[in-house]
């Protein structure tokens, strides 16, 4: 995957403190916040990564298109517990210059779940750092955090973020059911694409997003056609993709569905 885009200026910006506060960086304002104020044993606890970007700048999608980079995050647990990489809600298409990436203006949170150790207790800090990539048409700059939590021991009572992140949470793609199919071949430069639905799905306003990075050409517009009782399409292929192919990965959004889906196709299923 390429990083940043060559053609753009760069510019480095310089690590930030450990705060619990929000924080401006990479034009933009980020926060790490949480949907309860503490943690209770055998439950998860539901954390998220909120940015609030400049009217005008873009971050990435964990694919980010023909140029960008995804969301880093490294967390400092306390013994015992884990976590969760971040989850990506559904994205947008947008060009910076003359490429094609996936991403997020405006407002944007990445769920992150952590879950504590089978026999945690007390209150609990919990450190991590974010780095980030932010850009416009003319510029990108890097952001980085640094942010804490602080979880209150067998207290599960709702924060001010709590809707948000619900709301997020209701909305990200997820696992498609059995009855969702896809078929991937390679021809030369291009992808041949099958999607097969259930019966009484209506195939009207499919949205689609490549979540394989450099399978798919991020700047590929599918013209789904139907055939035998399936969705087909034909799309050029990334000048990187691997040869032969692996997997693929699709989400799929549609007004018809609840929340956006992801099917997937191995050579070897």
């Amino acid at each position: 995957m390429k990083s940043f885009i060559a053609s753009t200026v760069f510019i480095a910006l310089p690590a930030l403190p450990l705060t619990a506060d929000p924080v401006r960086s990479g034009r933009a304002q980020v926060d790490w916040v949480s949907k309860t104020v503490g943690y209770k044993l055998g439950e998860p606890v539901i954390t998220a990564f909120k940015m609030i970007l400049d009217e005008g700048w873009h971050t990435y999608w964990i694919n980010p298109g023909e140029a960008g980079m995804p969301l880093s995050v490294d967390i400092e647990l306390p013994e015992g517990w884990t976590s969760d990489p971040p989850e990506y809600p559904l994205p947008v298409r947008f060009m910076t210059g003359d490429l094609h990436d996936f991403g997020y203006e405006g407002t944007v949170l990445f769920p992150i779940v952590l879950r504590p150790q089978t026999d945690a207790s007390g209150d609990v800090e919990i450190e991590a750092s974010f780095d980030w990539l932010t850009c416009d048409d003319s510029a990108c700059i890097p952001g980085d955090a640094s942010l804490a939590i602080t979880l209150i021991s067998n207290d599960s009572t709702p924060t001010d973020a709590a809707a948000e992140i619900t709301e997020t949470l209701e909305t990200l793609p997820a696992p498609a059911p059995e009855a969702w199919k896809l078929h991937v071949s390679g021809s030369g430069d291009s992808l041949e694409i099958a999607l097969i639905h259930p019966p009484d799905f209506p195939p009207g306003g499919i949205d689609v997003f490549p979540l394989s990075v450099n399978v798919a050409h991020p700047g590929a517009s599918y013209d789904w056609q139907t055939e035998n009782g399936s969705l087909t399409a034909t799309v050029p292929k990334s000048p990187f993709a691997p040869d032969p192919l692996e997997e693929f990965e699709l989400v799929i959004d549609s007004p018809s569905l609840e929340q956006p889906i992801i099917v997937t196709w191995n050579k070897d299923s």
